[in-house]
């Protein structure tokens, strides 16, 4: 008898529930967009931005500081690249910042 990697069983026991799959995506993208923003920024100014949603290779930040709108811009491309190197898989595919 051998045994199933967890991660191969979870993702076979989700794939069941399509929806339930989904959710379970976007809350691991928002975890590591808001893990992602720290490393990138410090925890000091990663506090000015947090994750609102992800949605069909999206994922929606919100700024609580104008000036921080304009340093994600830069840093749009690292970010994306960090999510998805956390996540395994390319499944952030542009990121939107909005004004909180």
């Amino acid at each position: 008898m051998t045994f199933k990697p967890l991660s191969r069983i979870q993702s076979e026991s989700l794939a069941k529930y399509a929806g339930l799959r989904r959710n379970v995506d976007a809350v691991r993208v928002m975890e590591a967009s808001r893990k992602a923003l720290e490393g990138l920024w410090g925890a000091d100014r990663a506090a000015y931005m947090r994750p609102v949603s992800f949605k069909d290779g999206e994922l929606k930040l919100a700024a609580s500081a104008s000036v921080v709108v304009g340093e994600l811009k830069h840093e749009e491309v690292r970010l994306m690249n960090e999510v998805n190197r956390m996540i395994g898989s390319r499944v952030v595919r542009s990121i939107k910042v909005v004004q909180a």
